[in-house]
């Protein structure tokens, strides 16, 4: 026998809609077989007429348990017509309310036995479950779009190169602006007037959707940032050390060129060399730095050097705009004797930008490079 499972937010639903959505399950040949909190089995069983309602009841009495209290109710609906199909879990941490899903016994076309109803207290306890639901859902898919969009700023140029990030952020992406829409499109039907609300039921599952879209999102976000922290695109390993009563991590990646290679003197204590590099079907990014720690002069002697590729013309444009934070000039003269197609200084010299065909290289330094320098560095990331 097919069996399947629905999912619907049990307490942030009115009577009605619960009405409504077993109503079509059942006229599609899916029968209600049980129960399980907020999810619904159904069997597949050919529809034989039989309408099929939910009836939720509130407990009265504090010292008899609220399932107890509904069975002693069941004979009276029984009499009425209805007969108990299943009973529901607690729905809150006091057990204070439960649903019984009944069905017609001898159902008649030409005169409809009425559907039970429970009072309006808890419809409109239901109402305002949706009402909160649907807005706490629209609101965290809010606050994730704007952490997703800074983490796009901040960090675009590692995304779009690497597969597996530009994908994930798209899911991500996707995901979200559909949340969106649907927790919206369930917001405003919850604070619908009730005429409206009972005149379209089926309204009420964009509820359902907009909740499993938000755990579907979490738990992408959950698996992305998992994901990211055990495999960072560095080549290396980090060591802790201590230097003057501060812990810091020293890396040493093996990078294309470092300081020593510039002709700066490298005996410092201590030295860090990180290293990055990735791809994707669009784009390139490689990013490296070397930095010394010269304890006598208590200073940092570094330089750090980027490169990015694409294809796209608009692409380069942002990775300028990221790497490139300095007010400069450009130096033609420098750049036709180097060959690049263009290349500007920072205004102290210690930032330079480069662009040569498909490529933007940002190179900086701790302190002002030669021509020989910058032509190094860039012809070693160009040839890597």
């Amino acid at each position: 026998m097919k069996r399947k499972t629905e999912f619907l937010l049990l307490t942030c639903h009115t009577d009605d809609e619960i009405t409504d959505f077993l109503q079509r399950n059942a006229e599609e040949n899916w029968w209600l077989v049980g129960n399980k909190g907020n999810r619904f089995e159904f069997e597949a069983r050919q529809y034989q007429g039989r309408r099929i309602c939910s009836y939720s009841f509130f407990s009265h009495d504090l010292e008899t348990s609220t399932e107890e209290q509904l069975r002693r109710e069941l004979p009276l609906l029984r009499r009425k017509g209805w007969d108990m199909i299943c009973i529901s879990g607690p729905e809150n941490v006091t057990d204070s309310t439960r649903h019984a899903f009944l069905y017609d016994e001898h159902p008649n076309a030409e005169s409809p036995k009425p559907i039970p109803k429970s009072d309006n207290a808890n419809e409109a306890r239901s109402v305002r479950c949706s009402r909160r639901k649907s807005v706490s859902n629209l609101l965290i898919c809010i606050l994730f779009l704007a952490f997703a969009l800074m983490e796009y700023r901040n960090d675009l140029l590692k995304i779009v190169s690497s597969n597996f990030y530009l994908a994930s952020s798209l899911i991500v992406s996707i995901l979200l602006l559909a949340s969106i829409a649907v927790s919206f499109v369930a917001a405003v039907h919850s604070f619908c007037s009730m005429a409206l609300r009972k005149k379209r039921p089926y309204m009420s599952r964009f509820l359902d959707i907009g909740a499993r879209l938000t755990l579907l999102v979490i738990a992408v976000l959950c698996f992305v940032l998992i994901s990211l922290s055990l495999w960072s695109g560095v080549q290396g390993h980090g060591t802790r050390i201590d230097i003057n009563g501060s812990k810091a991590i020293v890396y040493s990646d093996e990078i294309p060129i470092g300081l020593k290679e510039l002709g700066i003197d490298t005996t410092g204590a201590y030295r860090s060399s990180i290293w990055h590099d990735s791809s994707s079907l669009i784009a390139s990014y490689s990013h490296g730095s070397d930095e010394i720690l010269d304890e006598a002069a208590d200073c940092i002697s570094f330089v750090s050097y980027h490169r990015f590729s694409s294809r796209f013309g608009f692409l380069r444009r942002i990775a300028v705009n990221q790497l490139f934070h300095f007010q400069g000039q450009e130096d033609s003269n420098s750049a036709m004797n180097l060959g690049f197609d263009s290349m500007w200084l920072s205004s102290d010299e210690k930032s330079i930008l480069i662009s040569s065909g498909i490529d933007v290289m940002v190179i900086n330094s701790g302190e002002s490079l030669s021509k020989n320098a910058i032509d190094l560095i860039s012809r070693s990331l160009l040839n890597r």
